[in-house]
């Protein structure tokens, strides 16, 4: 209770000891029966595994030992550290994805082939609860596509939370919208497919079918929005993951009972393939389609292969990144890949922007051939006003949800302060570097 701090490497270290013990001693998926689903099962620890492998990994990589201090005066210090250790974990966490993808018991939740499902997988994914809540009659027990998860239910454990609406207040920015792909596997800004902001629904138009699962769930594309402050959504887009919004009769307020997803197949899909180029540089063919391909065909996304990214000069690291990014939308993993990339400033300092708007020479439903704001639009609701942003369709104007003026984020932000109240019990502790 009263020795100084450990660095991140001695408790890595610990961390993954621990996690082998577990994986050592837990059941199997497949010989968990049905009435114990969601406890936890060697490939849930598997999972947790590689997940932390390649947090630590990629953040000795990118962020290094600038967050460690000296332990002496400040922070952790370093400890411990090991320069092998990144390739080291990188090359174990894709030899643990290539046993979970083996093991058997878990499967991708993909029933876009069944027409009454109107391609929405994705969506009835994350409110599948009882054989009522999706037109196909789908029940709990068909998502084998959740690993490591919280099991609610309507009669023994409700969530208790308003999860519709809280989800619902959620909204995506316009950087997340122009990250999401056209059907011919490019992003927008190199897609021919790609329709331009000029109606309410044209940037709807080819694309990936999580843009329309993750932000209008029940499927209906608005045919008219009134961009307003607080009205469709804070950035002009709704969102709809989680929420319960389009079929049948929708759970009363707070009794919502879908299982809650903490690690799915996806994310291993994910870590595989982020892991592979992190470690060789590069991924085959047979590892993409042994992968996040298997995510991109549910998302009725062209393949990613080697020869569509060099012959549209795409990085291959970037668009695993991105991806992740799309496929994880509003599962809590975004913060933390920013930080162990080492992007978090770059990424949070700038403006957060939603809707295009236009202008006089490039009118949408929101402003005229003049410039000028149509019923469509009330920017007297954006106090931050407008900025211009970098599309697909050239430098035009979108609102502004927060202003950089109000973002300070530095390496400081890459770990949170130790407490206080805690260095005051214990006077050995030393605060984090910028605290």
């Amino acid at each position: 209770m009263f020795e100084p701090r450990n660095s991140r490497y001695e408790v890595m270290a610990l961390v993954l000891a621990d996690l082998d013990q577990a994986i050592a001693k837990l059941p199997t998926e497949q010989s968990i029966p049905a009435t114990d689903k969601g406890r936890l099962s060697k490939g849930a620890a598997m999972a947790l595994k590689a997940q932390a492998m390649l947090y630590e990994a990629t953040w000795e990589k990118y962020v290094k030992q600038a967050t460690d201090g000296d332990g002496v005066t400040v922070g952790a210090g370093s400890k411990g550290y090991d320069p092998a250790n990144a390739n080291k974990y990188l090359a174990e966490v894709v030899a643990i994805c290539e046993d979970i993808m083996a093991i058997g018991g878990y499967e991708l939740w993909n029933k876009n082939a069944d027409a009454k499902m109107g391609k929405l997988s994705s969506w009835y994914l994350f409110n599948l609860e009882d054989a009522a809540s999706n037109p196909g009659g789908y029940t709990k027990t068909t998502n084998k596509e959740f690993i490591l998860y919280s099991v609610y239910d309507y009669t023994l454990k409700q969530s208790g939370i308003n999860i519709t609406w809280t989800a619902g207040q959620l909204y995506p920015s316009r950087k997340f919208m122009d990250m999401i792909l056209c059907t011919d596997g490019l992003p927008a800004s190199k897609s021919p497919l790609f329709q331009g902001y000029q109606t309410f629904t044209s940037e709807f138009q080819n694309r990936d079918l999580r843009l329309t699962n993750y932000l209008y769930g029940n499927g209906a594309i608005p045919t008219s929005i009134t961009l307003e402050f607080g009205s469709l959504g804070f950035s002009g887009y709704g969102n709809s993951k989680y929420s319960v919004l389009g079929f049948g009769t929708r759970r009363t307020d707070r009794t919502e009972s879908a299982n809650w997803p903490i690690i799915r197949l996806a994310e291993v899909y994910l870590t595989y393939a982020e892991a592979l180029v992190e470690l060789n540089g590069g991924i085959t063919d047979a590892q993409l389609d042994a992968s996040i391909n298997k995510l991109r065909d549910r998302a009725g996304v062209a393949k990613l292969t080697n020869a569509l990214a060099t012959a549209n000069g795409l990085d291959m690291k970037e668009e695993i990144r991105r991806e992740r990014a799309v496929e994880l939308y509003r599962e809590g993993k975004r913060f933390d890949d920013l930080k162990r990339w080492g992007l978090l400033e770059a990424a949070l300092n700038p403006s957060r922007l939603g809707r295009i708007v236009g202008d006089a020479s490039y009118t949408t439903p929101f402003k005229n051939a003049t410039g000028n704001a149509t019923a469509a639009y009330k920017p007297a609701s954006y106090v931050w006003g407008e900025e211009t942003v970098n599309t697909p369709q050239g430098n035009l104007k979108a609102v502004v949800i927060s202003s950089s003026s109000n973002n300070s984020v530095s390496q400081r932000h890459y770990l949170y302060p130790v407490p206080t109240s805690q260095i005051k019990l214990n006077n050995k502790l030393l605060q984090n570097p910028g605290y």
